[in-house]
């Protein structure tokens, strides 16, 4: 009875295991060859295979880009967090580091905007129009969360708050 619990206990394990992995096979991207088509705010969009081919490469090259600078910045990064452990933290260290950290992030939303913009370009007027009809519109971040934005509730502001007062 008892080998019998195991047994059942491990094909239930695997199962568990399995699944994301039978989920990602199914179609997303390169992966899957095509099957599962655009994901995000370009789903829905009849794109061509030229128009994917190329949405994917302007993706890959935007997040290649980006590797160097978002390296760097987790660096800088985890500086501040170790300046900010001192018992007398540098405020001048602080500050400069803040603005290293700012500057990367300016460059990389500057990236990922000349994407975005390019990726328009490869619309028809058709699918132009039917994406900037969608909610949010004009190929949003996933991050995206309306005006009070993506991470503000993480920086002590609750969603809906308001700092005027």
């Amino acid at each position: 009875m008892k080998a019998l619990q195991i047994h059942i206990a491990a094909l239930v394990g695997l199962a568990i295991l399995a699944a994301p992995l039978t989920a990602y096979a199914g179609g997303h991207g390169r992966t899957g060859g095509r099957q599962g088509g655009m994901m995000g705010p370009l789903a829905g969009l009849d794109l061509t295979d030229a128009q994917e081919e190329a949405v994917e490469q302007l993706q890959e090259s935007t997040r290649e880009q980006g590797t160097d600078l978002r390296i760097e910045m987790r660096r800088l990064q985890h500086d501040l967090e170790g300046e900010m452990l001192e018992e007398k933290p540098d405020a001048g260290k602080v500050r400069e580091l803040a603005e290293q950290i700012g500057g990367i992030r300016t460059q990389l939303e500057i990236q990922h905007l000349e994407m975005r913009l390019a990726i328009r370009e490869l619309l028809t007027e058709e699918q132009l129009d039917q994406l900037l009809s969608r909610p949010r519109m004009g190929l949003g971040r996933r991050g995206d969360r309306g005006p009070q934005g993506g991470h503000q509730r993480h920086h002590g502001c609750p969603r809906g708050s308001s700092n005027q007062g």
